[in-house]
């Protein structure tokens, strides 16, 4: 993998009942490029979004770094068109899509040697906040 490859991490949670909240952090090697925050009801939603991205073209791998999230399958693989490595905590990788485990192991392995553990447990945090402000404000709920 080059050092300029574009690689966004996808993390995802619960916001309320039937919606779930993802921020899309792309990276350009070890430089944090762009972060972006979407909204999604069901897979399509989640798809349509990151397609829409304005880094959608320039991203090479996609990262799921929440393990199993109920968005993440077959379906949102044929309309992202682009490989996916669903992992826990960049630790383990749990399913890959469009790329071999091994494969997959060496483009972690790669990441991890940078300073990308640093800069995702960053976004980690700034993500848990915004979502903690989104819960305490309601954000999504009828009135």
């Amino acid at each position: 993998m080059k050092k300029e490859t574009r690689v966004a991490l996808i993390t995802g949670s619960d916001l309320e009942a039937f919606r779930r909240i993802y921020v899309l952090t792309v990276f350009r090697g070890k430089i944090l490029e762009g972060v972006e925050f979407f909204k999604a009801r069901n897979t399509f939603e989640l798809s349509l979004a990151i397609t829409s991205s304005k880094y959608y073209n320039e991203i090479r791998v996609f990262i799921v770094a929440t393990g199993e999230d109920p968005f993440i399958n077959d379906s949102f693989y044929i309309r992202v068109a682009k490989p996916i490595i669903v992992t826990r905590k960049l630790e383990s990788i749990v399913k890959t899509y469009g790329l071999s485990i091994d494969e997959a192991r060496a483009i972690l392995n790669s990441l991890v040697k940078s300073t990308f553990l640093e800069i995702t447990k960053f976004v980690d945090n700034i993500f848990n906040e915004a979502l903690k402000l989104l819960k305490e404000t309601r954000y999504g709920e009828s009135s």
